[in-house]
């Protein structure tokens, strides 16, 4: 991904490769949590980031599945 090669990024690691954008699009809402309060609430709530949480974790669940 470092090199530009986004296709081999996702064929290594999918997950990273669409999670890079949305951290930095958290880092902005948290950076202007004034302008998107609603936003950062949402983006900060528990139920939020157990759900991220799980998706992680079928994630890491299926890939090694897959690739054995």
């Amino acid at each position: 991904m470092l090199h530009g090669n986004i296709l081999d990024a996702v064929k290594y690691n999918a997950l990273l490769v669409f999670s890079v954008p949305f951290i930095a699009f958290a880092l902005y809402i948290e950076l202007n949590k004034n302008k998107y309060n609603q936003l950062y609430v949402k983006l900060s709530s528990r139920q939020f980031a157990t759900t991220y949480f799980v998706i992680i974790i079928i994630w890491w669940i299926l890939r090694n599945i897959i690739i054995i």
